[in-house]
């Protein structure tokens, strides 16, 4: 079994015309079993994702924006398949388990990712 892990944490300033956007804090938990342990190629793991995001109230001319911020956790199933121990593809699915908008937001359906990787 394998872990993953990751932090985030994006800092914004004023922007034009006194608008500034909220910090953001994000956060990705991976688990991962490998399917194929024996094989030499193509080794593939299959596991579940989760990612937590807060984001702060965004500020218009001093004042807060009602309709903005908030938090949202998301959970789904994730894939990885390693060509070697260079090259890798992965991909994942995740569904949003909470959302708390911080106002009047379009809620997340789904998000999903996919992505390659390649060691020097």
């Amino acid at each position: 079994m394998e872990y993953l892990a990751n932090l985030a944490y994006v800092f914004k300033t004023q922007g034009g015309q006194d608008y500034e956007y909220g910090d953001l804090l994000s956060t990705s938990l991976f688990v991962h079993v490998d399917i194929n342990p024996a094989s030499r190629a193509f080794k593939t793991s299959a596991g579940l994702a989760t990612n937590f995001q807060y984001e702060q109230k965004h500020t218009d001319k001093g004042s807060e924006v009602r309709d903005s911020g908030g938090t949202t956790l998301l959970m789904g199933p994730d894939i990885t398949i390693k060509a070697n121990d260079r090259i890798s593809v992965f991909g994942s699915l995740m569904f949003p388990v909470h959302q708390d908008l911080g106002g009047e937001h379009q809620e997340l359906d789904y998000v999903w990712s996919a992505g390659g990787r390649l060691a020097f």
